[in-house]
């Protein structure tokens, strides 16, 4: 070899010896790259056929992209949404003095109170801390030839705080529940149809609550960022006099 080329080679293997990388660094990271674009391409490919065939996100074998979803929902103040995709604007409203939109202070501890909320709203704005929608037995009133028949009828409760970040239980009339499963961690929701009461679990204290009739959500905000120390209790009823 000329002593020209053999400078050309030192020259070379200096220069992959400056960025670290060797010839075959570089191919196996080209891999790596084309490799992950094709697997991204792959799973891109089996949501748009779930988005068109919904029937899909049902098999067995995809449970656990239902477990993924359904633990980012719960989780939105871990996982939020980012600006620029798709559905953005579909859950972006904002909240605040300002935006048009503010959480109803003083509800949940008028409720409690066992005071007229009326006074100071006639349509609360509360936002849900939590969700589930269960389904509780029920017999059905017509009569077959070997009973009555038993049927499943789906309930959802819901937790929801106010402007000060105090707790109400909120349970969901049996009609609206497929409308009400939909709502998610976060949702800002206005009640302009509902009846105040009270709610007891196994042996605690009464709590504040309310029976839902109807709904409007209204927007989305992340918790954490409207209540860094959300209360997530709810408060006692005052006894009654």
């Amino acid at each position: 070899m000329s002593g020209e080329g053999e400078g050309r080679q030192q020259k070379k293997r200096s220069k992959q010896e400056a960025s670290g990388q060797t010839a075959q660094e570089k191919k196996e990271q080209k891999h790596l790259a084309e490799a992950k674009w094709a697997y991204l391409e792959q799973n891109k490919h089996l949501f748009q056929r779930m988005e068109s065939e919904p029937a899909m996100f049902q098999n067995p074998e995809y449970k656990f992209i239902r477990e993924f979803i359904s633990m980012v929902e719960l989780n939105r103040d871990i996982f939020p949404r980012r600006m620029g995709d798709k559905y953005y604007d579909a859950f972006s409203a904002p909240v605040g003095e300002d935006k048009g939109i503010m959480l109803t202070k003083g509800y949940v501890t008028k409720v409690a109170q066992r005071e007229d909320t009326s006074a100071i709203v006639e349509e609360p704005i509360l936002q849900v801390v939590e969700r589930e929608t269960r389904y509780r037995g029920s017999v059905a009133m017509k009569r077959e030839k070997n009973g009555p028949t038993s049927v499943q009828i789906q309930f959802t409760h819901l937790r929801l705080c106010d402007g000060d970040g105090n707790i109400i239980v909120g349970r969901v009339v049996a009609h609206l529940t497929h409308e009400a499963r939909k709502l998610n961690r976060g949702d800002i929701i206005k009640l302009p149809l509902f009846t105040e009461l009270t709610h007891r679990m196994g042996t605690s204290k009464p709590m504040p609550a309310v029976f839902i009739a109807q709904f409007e959500k209204i927007g989305y905000a992340i918790l954490a960022a409207l209540f860094p120390s959300l209360v997530h209790s709810t408060i006692a009823l005052r006894r009654s006099v």
